[in-house]
C-alpha cells in the first residue's frame, strides 16, 4: 500500500469514526430507499435462495456436533429459566400481547365443512375415532357381563359351588367372544353417520361462537399458571432424544434430492403474481413503510455505528483500498509518455 493510499484510508476511516451515528444513519436510510425501489423478484431470487438454503442445511447436517450442541444448549436454557423464573405466565407479559392472546383465542372461527369431514374421515383420524369407541364400548359391555354373571348371583340360584363357576365362566367366555365382533362392526357402521353429524354440528355459527368461548376459557387458565409449570414439561423430557431426532430430520431432510426445486418452485409460485412491482408498490397503501421505515433504520444505523467503530471494519476498509483497481495498460502507456 501507497502512503497515499494509506492516508487516503485512515482519513476515511476517521471520517466514519469522528460522526459514525451521523454516517450511520444516512447509510442505513441509503439501503432502506435501495431496498424499497428494487422489484421484489430481484430482492427474492427464488433459484439463489434455494441454493443457499440447501448448501447452509446439507453443511448443517454434516456436522457431527450438531446434535450434541443441540442438547447442551436446550438443557442449559431450560435450567438456567427454571431458576430464574417466577410468578405466572401473566405477569411475564406485557398488557398488550396479553390483550392480543385472549383476543385471538376469543375470535370465532367457522370451520369449513369439506376440511373438517376430509380430516376426520382420513386413515390415521379415523383409525384413532374408532378405536376409542370399540375401546369404550367393549370395556361397558364387560362390565355389564361381569355384574350380571358374578359369582355371587349365580351361587344364589344354582346352589353348587362348582356348576355355577362352570356355567359363569362358559357364559361370560362366549359373550365375551362375541362383544369385540359385534362393538367393531356397530362402529364401523355409524362411524360414518358420526362423522356427517360432527361435521354439519362443529361448521355452524353456533358451535364457532361456543368454542371460541371455551378457548377464551382455556386461554385465562394458561395465562394464570406459574411460569415454572411450563418449563418442567420440557425439563422431563428427554432432551438428548429429541436433539438426535432434530438432527436426524435435519440430516433427512438435507438428503433429500428436490430439497432445492420444491423451495425454489414454491417462491416462484409466491412471487409470479407480483410481476414487476417493486417493494414500495407492493406495500403501497398498507401503512407498513411509514411504520416500520423509521424504526428499521434505527436499527440498522445503531449496528453501523458499531461496526464503524470495529477494528474488523478498519482491516476491511484497508484491504478494499490495497487491492485497489488496477491500472489499464492504456493509463499505464500514457503515464510513461508524460514522464518521457
Amino acid at each position: 500500500m501507497t502512503n497515499t493510499e494509506g492516508r487516503t484510508t485512515s482519513s476515511l476511516l476517521n471520517k466514519l469514526r469522528e460522526e459514525p451515528d451521523a454516517h450511520a444513519r444516512t447509510l442505513a436510510a441509503a439501503i432502506v430507499s435501495t431496498a424499497l425501489s428494487r422489484e421484489v423478484k430481484d430482492i427474492v431470487d427464488p433459484t439463489m435462495l434455494a441454493k443457499a438454503f440447501a448448501s447452509g442445511l446439507r453443511a448443517t447436517a454434516e456436522s457431527e456436533e450438531l446434535e450434541g450442541w443441540m442438547e447442551e444448549r436446550a438443557s442449559a436454557s431450560l435450567r438456567w429459566a427454571h431458576e430464574h423464573f417466577e410468578g405466572t405466565l401473566e405477569e411475564h407479559l406485557s398488557p398488550e400481547i396479553e390483550r392480543y392472546l385472549r383476543n385471538s383465542a376469543a375470535r370465532p372461527y367457522r370451520i369449513d365443512p369439506t376440511l373438517l369431514s376430509s380430516v376426520l374421515r382420513h386413515g390415521q383420524v379415523r383409525a384413532l375415532v374408532r378405536d376409542s369407541l370399540q375401546d369404550l364400548l367393549t370395556s361397558f359391555g364387560r362390565s355389564l357381563t361381569s355384574a350380571v354373571f358374578s359369582t355371587e348371583q349365580t351361587v344364589a340360584f344354582a346352589g353348587i359351588m362348582g356348576f355355577a363357576k362352570s356355567i359363569t365362566s362358559m357364559v361370560r367366555a362366549e359373550i365375551d367372544s362375541q362383544l369385540e365382533g359385534r362393538v367393531k362392526a356397530f362402529v364401523d357402521e355409524t362411524l360414518d353417520r358420526g362423522i356427517d353429524k360432527w361435521t354439519a354440528r362443529l361448521s355452524t355459527k353456533k358451535s364457532a361462537l361456543r368454542m371460541a368461548e371455551s378457548r377464551e376459557q382455556v386461554a385465562s387458565v394458561l395465562l394464570e399458571q406459574p411460569v415454572r409449570h411450563y418449563i418442567r414439561i420440557p425439563l422431563t423430557a428427554d432432551v438428548e432424544a429429541i436433539a438426535r431426532g432434530v438432527a436426524e430430520d435435519i440430516r433427512m431432510l438435507a438428503a433429500w434430492d428436490g430439497l432445492e426445486t420444491e423451495i425454489s418452485s414454491g417462491l416462484e409460485s409466491v412471487l409470479e403474481p407480483l410481476e414487476d412491482l417493486t417493494l414500495e408498490e407492493l406495500l403501497e397503501d398498507s401503512g407498513l413503510v411509514q411504520s416500520w421505515r423509521g424504526p428499521i433504520e434505527m436499527l440498522l444505523s445503531t449496528h453501523l455505528a458499531d461496526l464503524f467503530r470495529s477494528e474488523p471494519f478498519g482491516a476491511w476498509l484497508e484491504g478494499v483500498e490495497a487491492s485497489g483497481p488496477r491500472k489499464s495498460p492504456a493509463r499505464k502507456r500514457k503515464k510513461k509518455q508524460g514522464a518521457a
